[in-house]
């Protein structure tokens, strides 16, 4: 699992996670820039946080559609996404708002105290 997905997943900051990674290197390895957990890795890591080692550990991923692109900001869009059971309206961080058209569907996630996307689309309109 990525590191990053691990650090969203739990709630806890990659600053901690990498203190874990300093005291057993083994439970990670890396692919190019990534960081991936081992599966133990994620066992041990969930253990020393005191969290149910036999609670599944998914990364959260919303559907929701755009609702407005036009921000003078090029890096923001709004979409309306089912969060919790509630409908919510979000800004979520882009690559590029020109991308995106009214009423498009889009996969998003937490990522620090906003969201992102989990994919960025290559032309306007389209995956």
């Amino acid at each position: 699992m990525l590191e990053s997905d691990l650090a969203s997943v739990l709630g806890v900051p990659r600053t901690q996670l990498r203190k874990f990674r300093e005291v057993n290197p083994e439970m990670t390895y890396k692919n190019g820039r990534k960081i991936h957990w081992t599966d133990d890795g994620v066992a041990w890591v969930k253990q020393e946080l005191e969290i149910p080692v036999d609670e599944a550990v998914e990364p959260r991923k919303y559907s929701a559609y755009v609702t407005r692109s036009d921000f003078p900001n090029r890096k923001l869009v709004q979409v309306v996404a089912d969060v919790n059971g509630m409908r919510e309206v979000l800004t979520v961080r882009v690559r590029d708002a020109a991308l995106f058209s009214k009423h498009m569907q889009v996969e998003i996630k937490p990522d620090g105290n906003g969201w992102v996307l989990t994919r960025q689309p290559r032309q306007r309109g389209r995956f």
